[in-house]
């Protein structure tokens, strides 16, 4: 079993829905890299698009640092 803590440990969310962005904020918020896809044209940039926006939020009110912020939309 791989450490979840390896830099190179990346996880692969198919389907860009609201579940799947929901899944891939929590995988960057846990120290995981992801990777967003689905099949329809464009849905996996929007998807991330509104991981980010989520990610922006906590920022704004005060719950997650924005150093924090930077370092997850890195993954």
């Amino acid at each position: 079993m791989r450490d979840v803590t390896d830099p190179d440990y990346t996880v692969g969310i198919v389907g860009a829905g609201v579940m799947g962005q929901g899944i891939a904020q929590v995988t960057l918020a846990g120290g995981m890299r992801a990777i967003l896809f689905d099949a329809k044209d464009g849905a996996a940039e929007a998807g991330r698009g509104e991981v980010f926006k989520r990610i922006d939020r906590l920022v704004e009110k005060g719950t997650l640092a924005a150093d924090a912020a930077s370092a997850q939309k890195e993954r």
